[in-house]
Order: structure tokens, then sequence, then C-alpha cells
């Protein structure tokens, strides 16, 4: 049957004014890849109140005032472990409000008041979904707020307080922006093959510097490739980290794009090093890139083994955003000011 001619030209009417949904994490220099630290808040523990404070400067930039917020949520630390579901008793307030990291008010209630908004996620039990290690991009646990919240600017305050009668771990660490005037590195991921396969990165991570790219007990005399790359999300179209397992490489994962490959020979002890010299250009601080080893490997399946993967951030490292908590208890009084740093959040809007 037709559509009726009435409902037709009512959904053209609505059509233009339909906004289209928005998405985007705050700190946006991180969507992409994984942070540089890692925090216990706000998923790690039951009992416990915490506030953090995004700056207009660590928002998605098409986050913008009127815009309603819809959905929030933190995702799990980059490193190798399998996240178990948790259930985890909270509530989240949103505000928007005007003073900057400078102006974190050591009183929870002082920082909610300076703004508008309030309790958009009501109190409830959240199961924190299990999740293996995935990528920046797919391992939030997304809260869909109640109420949403019309975004007014210029900042964005959040605070999730979690309830319990004592302190229960549920073995969940968020990815975090940790603000500093170097740079730094970590691993995440794991190796395959039967040799250890270590992957490391020593230097000064500023630019104008030269950091180096290391594989420490390898497979003897074997040929290597150094992969550098700028995503661990997403090789061309391919989702990261992606299982090799299928073209026989069994347990085999790779964590980032390899956008460029450089080639060695790996030692009699199995070690491998790349120089990598880093511009002196300011444009550089805060990137990110990954790096990982792969050998020519006959005693692994496929004939090939791989390093985990190895994130480095270039400093200084900016997160203009500040945090307040209390641990043990979520008492609603006053707590700890940490600035310059902050969890990785995703945000929808329309």
């Amino acid at each position: 049957m037709p559509m009726p001619r009435l409902l037709v030209a009512s959904l053209l009417a609505l059509a233009p004014t339909m906004a289209a949904q928005g998405v985007g994490a705050a700190f946006p220099m991180f969507e992409n890849s994984w942070g540089n630290s890692c925090n216990l808040l706000p998923y790690g523990q039951t009992l416990h109140r915490w506030q953090q404070l995004y700056e207009a400067a660590a928002l998605p930039v098409g986050l913008t005032p009127g815009k309603q917020i819809r959905t929030v949520g933190w995702r799990r630390c980059g490193d190798a472990a399998n996240y178990p579901s948790a259930p985890i008793d909270i509530e989240v307030g949103v505000y928007s409000v005007p003073f900057a990291q400078a102006g974190m008010s050591a009183t929870f209630a002082t920082n909610r008041t300076a703004g508008t908004g309030g309790v958009a996620f009501t109190r409830k039990v959240y199961n924190l979904p299990a999740m293996p290690l995935g990528n920046p991009t797919n391992t939030y646990a997304r809260l869909p707020l109640d109420t949403p919240h019309v975004f007014a600017g210029p900042n964005l305050l959040v605070e999730v307080v979690a309830f319990g009668a004592t302190v229960v771990s549920t073995n969940w660490r968020a990815d975090m922006c940790s603000g500093t005037t170097g740079g730094g590195a970590g691993t995440f991921g794991t190796k395959c093959g039967p040799t250890t396969n270590t992957i490391n990165s020593t230097g000064t991570y500023l630019p104008g510097n030269t950091i180096t790219i290391t594989e420490a007990s390898g497979p003897v005399n074997a040929a290597a490739v150094a992969m550098i790359g700028f995503s661990q999300a997403a090789l061309g179209p391919i989702p990261l980290p992606y299982a090799l397992g299928g073209l026989g490489f069994t347990g085999c994962n790779l964590y980032q794009s390899a956008d460029v490959g450089i080639g060695s020979t790996l030692s009699a002890a199995g070690g491998g090093s790349l120089p990598l010299p880093l511009p002196a250009n300011p444009a550089l601080n805060g990137v990110s890139f990954g790096a990982q080893w792969v050998n020519l490997d006959p005693a692994s399946p496929g004939g090939a083994s791989f390093t985990a993967g190895r994130r480095i951030t270039l400093g200084p490292i900016p997160c203009p955003g500040a945090y307040l908590y209390r641990l043990s208890d979520n008492l609603d009084t006053t707590g700890s000011v940490f600035t310059n740093r902050g969890q990785v959040m995703i945000l929808t809007w329309q």
C-alpha cells in the first residue's frame, strides 16, 4: 500500500530539522590511539565519588553550545587483560561549567553549582560488559543518559557516584590522558611465537630527539621488520587489532596500522634496534603512534612471530582537564584534586 501523502509530507517537513548524531572523544588526541596512562575510576570499584572536568580544548570539535548530550562513557585501559563483566551501582551527573582546571574546587557541590545541569543517568545497576583488548574506538562502556544534557559551554563537568556497602573491585581500569612536559610509552597487547619477543623503546620522547625502538629475545639471526603506524584503531577499512590466525599465524595480532616498515636482521641474541630521529617540529607535541616487530621464524605457526604493540606519545602532552575524587566512600564533601589529566570519554550528541 502506498504511504499516505500526508505522512510523506510530514516526514519531508521534519527532515531538515532532524539533527544528525555527533560522536567524538574527549580528549580528541587519543581518539584513535591509547592514552598514556590508566586510572581506577570511574568503573574500577564500588563506593566512590569522582568529578572530571573537560575544558573546551578537551572536547570534540562538533560539540557546540545548544547540542544535546545523549551518551557518555569511558573506555578500558589499553593493557593486555580481558576485562570481566561486572555490575556497578552508579549515577552520573552532567554539567556545563564556566571554570577551567585552575578553578576546580576541592568541594564537589561548589563545582556542580557553578554551572547548569544535573543527574543525567539516574542511579541503577549497570553491567560493565566483558571486554577484550579491542581498539581505542570500540572498547567504551557507554551510558545512555536518561535525561539528555543541553550543553551550554564552555567546559563540561561529569560526576560519577558509585554505591555499595563496601569497596569491591570490578577489575576495570579506564584509559587516561596524563599531562606531562615529556612524552611516554607503554606496551599493549601480547606477543606470539615461541621466543619472548619483547618490544621496548628508549630515549627522550620529545621532538628533535632520537628514540630507539627495540626487540629483545626474538628468534636468532632472523629477518625482521619494525612497523610504525599512526592508528591503533584501523588499517584502512580493517578494524584493529586484526587477528592473523586466519592467515596461518596462530595467536598473532596486528595492533597498529603499518604505515612504515623498516627491515633489519636480529642479532645472534635475537635483538633488534631501530633508531628513529624525530623532527624538531612543535606540531608533533602530543602526537601518538605505534610500533610492532614482525620476525621470520620457522618455529612459529605460519613462519612468522610478532611482538606486542608499543604506544609512543611525544611530549609535551597537554591534558586540558582536572578531576576530584574520593575513594573508599562516596561522601558529598571534599576530595583530592589533580590537574592536567583525565579519563578518555566518549560522547554522543544531537
